[in-house]
């Protein structure tokens, strides 16, 4: 299946978008790694013992992901992970508007947006696109396995 100009063009697009996002976001998390923990800690979700530990590991899985989503036998499965972090990222947000919470969401560092809806419906888009990007890989993956086969 040969894909047109427009749609490998926009499907880089997609890739840059994503990469950019999770590699800004790991990046200002670096810069101040102590007001990422706090944001976290305003959530009330997890113990406090383990925030620093979850912090450190989201900022590495972002920029593993941000890196793997340009390789080509890891984009799938880096694709994937970063939906289900979106979607963790959109039941977080919504639990803490549930609660009544005005917190920072803590996706950009100082540059973060408070949460709400506008929050949500960025990740959900964010998701979506990861979503699509999976599935192209997927069926990359598929076609150059059976082409690779069929020679």
């Amino acid at each position: 299946m040969r894909q047109s100009n427009l749609q490998r063009w926009t499907f880089i697009g997609m890739l840059a978008l994503l990469s950019a996002v999770f590699f800004a976001s790991a990046i200002s998390k670096i810069i101040d790694p102590q007001l990422f923990v706090r944001d976290i800690s305003y959530y009330r979700l997890l113990p406090e013992t383990s925030l620093n530990i979850l912090a450190l590991w989201l900022i590495m899985l972002e920029l593993v992901i941000a890196a793997a989503l340009w390789i080509s036998p890891w984009r799938e499965a880096a694709a994937w992970l970063y939906a289900a972090l979106m979607a963790i990222f959109v039941v977080m947000i919504a639990i803490a508007m549930l609660r009544g919470l005005d917190i920072s969401c803590g996706c950009f560092g100082a540059n973060s947006q408070q949460v709400g809806w506008p929050k949500i419906l960025e990740n959900g888009l964010l998701l979506i696109l990861a979503v699509r990007v999976a599935m192209i890989s997927r069926i990359e993956s598929s076609v150059q396995n059976s082409e690779t086969i069929n020679k």
